[in-house]
């Protein structure tokens, strides 16, 4: 079997990898992503995914018609539990909270080369994690509205990378996050592995269909942009 999956990913070819090869633009944002190294300055200033945000609006506002293809992996709703007060506010007491205590984290700040202390303390877990959700939702709205006046007919896809967590106070059983399904983050359960993905295509995809195929290259890179 592992020889069997082994021979079907040598196969395999992804979009970015397609991508690549016919897309005159290509770009990255995520929280690993080296293009953002140049912007460290900014990092004790600047909530992340609002970084990302501008960046991926910057890239989508190139007056370059040609195709393109971004990748745009956002932090969030991971932990930490952390978010802006403007957003925060809109949530803060709306839940029963279990507030999260992690008082070493709290005393000593630490460096992505220090030992890890965990996450910080994060009194109202459940409004913060709803906050982060909503931030992100806005910002999206606001990437879609780009693409959809400046791009024409782009594919745009929404997925996860697993289920959802628990570390940092998050409580996925409270928000049904894992859909009905058993198991968290890091399960080999169908809670952990199994996500949800949204398409937007206009033409091409219908408006509010609901489907459980598996989509396999459904996107070719030629298709990618403007068309």
């Amino acid at each position: 079997m592992t020889r069997l999956v082994q021979d079907t990913i040598s196969r395999s070819l992804t979009i970015p990898q397609e991508s690549m090869t016919k897309a005159s633009q290509t770009d990255a944002f995520s929280e690993w992503s080296r293009g953002l190294v140049d912007n460290a300055t900014r990092f004790t200033q600047d909530y992340v995914n609002d970084l990302f945000t501008r960046e991926a609006a910057a890239f989508i506002e190139k007056s370059d018609p040609k195709p393109f293809f971004l990748y745009l992996n956002y932090t969030v709703p991971h932990a930490e539990l952390r978010v802006p007060e403007d957003s925060m506010a809109a949530m803060r007491g709306h839940f029963e909270e279990k507030p999260y205590v992690n008082a070493a984290a709290d005393a000593r700040p630490t460096g992505w080369q220090d030992t890890s202390l965990g996450y910080r303390s994060q009194p109202a877990p459940k409004a913060a994690f709803a906050a982060m959700i909503q931030r992100m939702d806005r910002d999206i709205g606001t990437l879609v509205d780009l693409v959809r006046a400046q791009r024409g007919q782009t594919l745009v896809m929404f997925i996860s990378d697993n289920g959802p967590h628990q570390e940092g106070g998050a409580d996925p059983v409270f928000f049904k996050s894992s859909g009905g399904l058993r198991g968290i983050k890091r399960d080999l359960y169908e809670g952990g592995i199994r996500v949800p993905m949204i398409v937007r295509w206009p033409a091409r995809v219908t408006m509010g269909r609901c489907g459980c195929g598996i989509w396999l290259r459904a996107a070719p890179a030629s298709r990618c942009g403007r068309y």
